[in-house]
């Protein structure tokens, strides 16, 4: 504290407020004696220090706002569960609040850049507006008068800054006090908001582009769609800083309309009668020559694709001319030589992708969506210089594909295949290679039978992997669901490579809880996920060979499944997957083998023990649980 008071040292003053704020994150409840001084401090640092000062000073009180939302999250699941909380905020934050909200609101006019000019460094009227929005999530109702006391103050006022700053603070508390006030508040103040998009300051009208976007982020019911139409659709043409943030805008406002993905899709959204007329305005934005700038180009694709992975029903008619008019762009992309890093193209892909997961592909259209996905590859490869190297996209967009056609992919396996290997064992991306494992499983339950006379060469990828010790620790999970799908999709011929998928599976769950810091949040969740994805597994292979009547080939490795089931019980660091995982290979045994297995397993002081622990995480634990006791009193249930 003494030495954050030096000012003619400003570097030691920086050192000691950033020895504040780590005290802050790790000692905070040592604070209360020095909270008064250090609030005279800061807000003396921040009104009349220079920059560099004023921004450790901000961020000792955003510091302190972070740690009194966790310990106030900690409080109220204490309260849910009818226990005393760990830990508790001293509630700094409320007793300073009046000072602290005005100091903040005053600090949102300081800035360097000109109007034209977008902030290229981390300025104190940022720093300020980031503070602000902590105060409201924390004070909830408490921000709003002092806030629309500034915003009266200066929206008006013939200095732009003191504008922006105005619609910034506005801005910056729509999350945070309760919803009915805000929804209220934003309500009556829209129109003269929106207004703003036109101000002669682009400065202000970017911020207002910026507030516009949070509003439609937690207040979406507020925005009048049909009385905005328009004016989006005109700020899609101006300055790169506006028109980015409009996309954003039109992002969150169709997020919110319809669940989107894989869920029930509204009948008909707020931008269903706009649905063309934006999607076109859109395609527009990323044609833009100023594109690069302000991510203006991807801001354009993301909205593109959220509007049409979210559009009601009513915009399904425009599907198939999407898809054929995307293909055909990304075509002329690939042959103009233009799009030198394959941008472009990755992005055309992500749209293609959610497009094909609205239209259902038809065998035409996959021949030319494969064929573009396997150029997009070739192209990526050139552009990285390496003949290895493949791009997450294309991999991604074959899911929808696959989905449609089902046993009919099998023709594409013969260039595809090929790639799939080359990516599970390229291990400088991790996202490709989760893709690859992912297209693996996708494919296989697709194929059935037919995923047979290629089942060989991909298990043996996912071998190399598995046993790779470089391998991300990530991606193991999912290699192991992956040899389960194969399973499955094959039957009883999987039979001939049973010995080596269980010497792989034995060897994964020889993994102990020691082998890494059992503190460790990360190693313990990698480690259930591991033993989670190995159990299921082992009940996948026991299904496959039942089906093809050859279960019995089983038997020799019952008692290592079974001794890996007691092994984590001893271990006591599972989760509910875990439990329910056990349970469910424990009772697929117990079918597989009946009445041989069922005397074994009589006196198994390990076998309650793991029916109570799945009663005590409950949910579909306990009901795997209880079916498992069920086939154990009657096994040929």
């Amino acid at each position: 504290v003494q030495c954050a008071k030096q000012n003619q040292h400003a570097e030691l003053q920086i050192a000691a407020y950033e020895v504040i704020v780590q005290i802050v994150e790790h000692h905070y409840d040592v604070m209360g004696d020095h909270m008064i001084q250090l609030g005279d401090m800061t807000a003396t640092s921040i009104q009349q220090g220079p920059d560099k000062i004023a921004l450790t000073s901000i961020e000792f009180w955003c510091t302190l706002a972070d740690e009194e939302l966790f310990r106030k999250e900690i409080e109220r699941e204490a309260r849910s569960n009818g226990t005393p909380p760990e830990i508790e905020s001293r509630n700094f934050i409320n007793q300073a609040k009046s000072s602290l909200i005005v100091l903040m609101l005053q600090s949102l006019t300081r800035g360097q850049k000109d109007d034209e000019e977008e902030e290229d460094t981390y300025s104190i009227a940022m720093a300020a507006q980031g503070c602000l929005q902590l105060l409201a999530q924390l004070l909830g109702d408490d921000v709003i008068e002092p806030v629309v006391a500034f915003v009266g103050a200066n929206f008006r006022d013939q200095a732009w800054r003191k504008r922006e700053a105005a619609i910034l603070a506005y801005g910056s508390i729509v999350e945070g006090p309760s919803e009915d006030r805000m929804r209220q508040l934003v309500g009556g103040s829209l129109a003269e908001l929106t207004a703003a998009l036109n101000d002669s300051s682009l400065s202000v009208r970017d911020t207002t582009a910026w507030m516009l976007g949070r509003i439609a982020a937690t207040h979406p019911d507020v925005l009048n769609v049909p009385a905005l139409a328009s004016l989006l659709g005109e700020k899609l043409r101006d300055h790169p800083r506006v028109a980015a943030n409009i996309c954003f805008v039109l992002h969150c406002i169709a997020e919110q309309a319809s669940p989107g993905g894989a869920g029930p899709h509204a009948a008909s959204t707020p931008l269903s009668p706009y649905f063309s007329d934006f999607i076109r305005l859109l395609v527009e934005v990323t044609q833009r020559r100023d594109g690069d700038q302000n991510g203006l180009r991807l801001s354009g694709y993301n909205a593109i694709t959220t509007l049409i992975s979210h559009a009601g029903q009513d915009c399904m008619p425009h599907m198939p001319q999407l898809l054929e008019a995307f293909a055909t762009t990304l075509q002329q992309v690939l042959t103009s030589g233009m799009d030198t890093n394959c941008e472009t193209a990755c992005n055309l892909v992500g749209v293609l992708q959610v497009t094909s997961q609205r239209q259902p592909v038809q065998k035409a259209h996959a021949d030319v969506l494969v064929s573009l996905y396997v150029q997009v590859q070739q192209k990526y490869k050139e552009a990285q210089g390496n003949p290895a190297a493949l791009c997450e996209e294309p991999l991604i967009a074959l899911t929808p594909i696959i989905s449609a056609l089902q046993g009919g992919f099998e023709e594409f396996l013969p260039i595809l295949g090929p790639q799939l290997q080359e990516g599970l064992k390229y291990g400088d991306d991790v996202h490709v290679a989760k893709a690859c494992v992912r297209l693996v499983g996708e494919i296989a339950r697709a194929l059935g039978t037919r995923m047979g006379p290629h089942a060989a060469a991909l298990l043996e990828s996912l071998y190399s992997q598995l046993n790779d010790q470089d391998v991300d620790r990530e991606l193991k999970p999912s290699i192991v669901e992956a040899l389960g799908d194969i399973a499955i999709a094959i039957g009883g011929a999987f039979h001939s490579c049973l010995a080596t998928v269980v010497q792989t599976l034995q060897a994964a769950s020889m993994t102990q809880v020691t082998a890494g810091n059992p503190r460790d949040e990360d190693w313990v969740r990698y480690l259930n996920s591991l033993r989670s994805a190995v159990l299921l597994t082992y009940s996948c292979i026991i299904h496959a060979l039942r089906d093809g009547n050859i279960v019995e080939a089983f038997r020799e490795h019952v008692n290592g499944v079974l001794d890996f089931v007691q092994r984590i019980l001893a271990e006591k660091v599972y989760n509910a997957d875990v439990l329910e995982a056990s349970c469910s290979v424990v009772g697929d045994l117990i079918v597989a083998f009946g009445g041989q297995l069922v005397p074994h397993l009589a006196h198994a002081a390990w076998l309650q023990e793991l029916v109570s622990a799945a009663h005590r995480h409950g949910g579909d634990a306990k009901k795997k649980a209880d079916w498992m006791q069920l086939m154990r009193r009657s096994p040929g249930a």
